[in-house]
């Protein structure tokens, strides 16, 4: 899983208030996790392992200490796919008007893929944090 992945998924799946911050200096990055109140959490998450999981550590503590039902994420018959980025075509980056240049994608932050559900009833993509299970269209 790469960090955008893993992102993605705490973005989704945090339970409500939680929040989770990445953090990076020279030499070092490490995750913080914090409560509703703001309370700094300890959880288990070795050194030894990568940014993502030590990010899907965290919402593991999260959910678990969370524990009721109003705090838990939301939930969608829809299940989460990952796809080709539709910004960039999966390249990551996306051409500057000039043609010369190129910036990174800010949908999929350069990796060329993006978590995504489809519409429920047309199938359509819909962006991972949309709230419903079905598309603009279909909600009319």
């Amino acid at each position: 899983m790469t960090i955008n992945q893993a992102l993605q998924d705490a973005a989704a799946n945090l339970p409500v208030g939680w929040e989770l911050q990445v953090c990076v200096e020279k030499g070092a990055a490490w995750i913080h996790l914090y409560d509703p109140d703001g309370e700094s959490v300890n959880f288990d998450s070795s050194p030894d392992r990568t940014l993502a999981e030590q990010i899907q550590d965290a919402i593991c503590e999260a959910g678990t200490r969370a524990g009721d039902a109003d705090s838990a994420p939301e939930t969608f018959s829809a299940p989460q796919e990952q796809v080709e980025c539709p910004n960039c075509f999966g390249e990551g980056a996306i051409a500057m008007s000039t043609g010369y240049e190129r910036r990174i994608c800010e949908l999929c932050q350069g990796s060329g893929k993006t978590l995504v559900r489809r519409c429920a009833r047309c199938k359509a993509l819909l962006h991972v944090l949309n709230t419903s299970d079905t598309c603009s269209d279909c909600s009319l």
